[in-house]
């Protein structure tokens, strides 16, 4: 390989210093000189160029909050030499700080009309600078000193998890958020994230939601941490003692068998916690017409999962007590 590299390099050498090699350097000699002299003319040619101005406001008081969000930065189309705005394109450019008592309108209003601004890119590109064009052509917002109101987070969205997967209760990084407005803020008022559908979840993720802006007014924060907690389900059984209910006064139930097992699927997390009591009931009332007395389970967790009972009914007899 080093072989290989050595004789690239020596072939390269001996073209270069060749005749033909020799014309071809000064061929390319000349074309970057005459480039060069090329860019130097066009440096006096008025020429068209787009410029992205940052925007920071400053000096507003901590006590004010703006409802409306400022753009983050100016997109202006200035005409003007290229050796004046060349200058432009290589230097760093700060930002066009605006000074927040210096532009405003009225009570609650703060704006600049697109000659502010114009006045403002004057100073910063020159005098002998042409602007084309400006987008946005004008700022304005509208503000207020009340303080804000904690208003509770609803969650809009949908969620399902696998087969034998569970989905825990969702956890939010905040359950409010803080809004402020201009008039009274209702207490109707709902503030709820923008939809979300998360299908079919084998593990817990966390994401970001977006909260749905409401016109006229300012959500802090705008978007909350989001996580759904996900764990798979584990099968779990049980025998339990059958209980009776409504028997006739004198008389007892006896049920063949007199013990049922519940077969049920629990979240992993709760799989060693211990069992609220469930019970498994022959009701008396359903005996009528038939040899067989169907069970129902009561007191079953919330969170016990395909439920299933072994046998499902029960023959039975009454005897009268002695």
């Amino acid at each position: 390989m080093k072989q290989l590299f050595i004789r690239i390099i020596t072939a390269f050498k001996n073209r270069i210093h060749s005749k033909q090699g020799k014309n071809i350097v000064l061929f390319l000699s000349c074309l970057l000189i005459s480039y060069v002299f090329w860019i130097l003319l066009n440096l006096n040619n008025e020429v068209q160029q787009e410029f992205v101005v940052p925007i920071e406001l400053v000096n507003k008081p901590d006590s004010i909050t703006l409802i409306d969000e400022l753009p983050s930065n100016i997109l202006i189309t200035v005409k003007d030499k290229g050796s004046n705005l060349i200058k432009h394109q290589w230097s760093s450019g700060s930002n066009l700080k605006l000074k927040f008592n210096d532009h405003i309108a009225n009570v609650d209003k703060f704006y600049l009309s697109k000659s502010d601004i114009e006045t403002k890119m004057r100073s910063r590109f020159g005098s002998n600078a042409q602007i084309i064009s400006l987008s946005p052509d004008s700022i304005r917002s509208t503000y207020t000193a009340k303080p804000g109101k904690k208003v509770k987070i609803e969650i809009n969205g949908k969620t399902s998890a696998n087969y034998q997967y569970v989905i825990g209760d969702i956890i939010t990084s905040i359950d409010s958020a803080e809004v402020f407005s201009i008039a009274e803020i209702p207490q109707s008022l709902k503030i709820e994230t923008n939809p979300f559908r998360w299908e079919e979840l084998k593990d817990s993720i966390t994401f970001t939601a977006k909260l749905k802006p409401i016109k006229g007014y300012k959500i802090i924060p705008a978007e909350i941490k989001i996580t759904i907690p996900v764990e798979p389900l584990i099968s779990k059984k049980k025998m339990v003692v059958i209980s009776n209910i409504n028997t006739p006064s004198g008389y007892n139930l006896i049920t063949f068998p007199s013990t049922s097992e519940i077969d049920y699927l629990v979240p992993m997390s709760k799989y060693s916690e211990k069992d609220t009591i469930v019970k498994v009931i022959a009701d008396f009332k359903q005996s009528r017409n038939t040899d067989k007395l169907p069970l129902n389970i009561v007191n079953a967790p919330s969170y016990w999962q395909n439920i299933s009972i072994t046998p499902d009914s029960v023959e039975f007899i009454i005897e009268q007590r002695q």
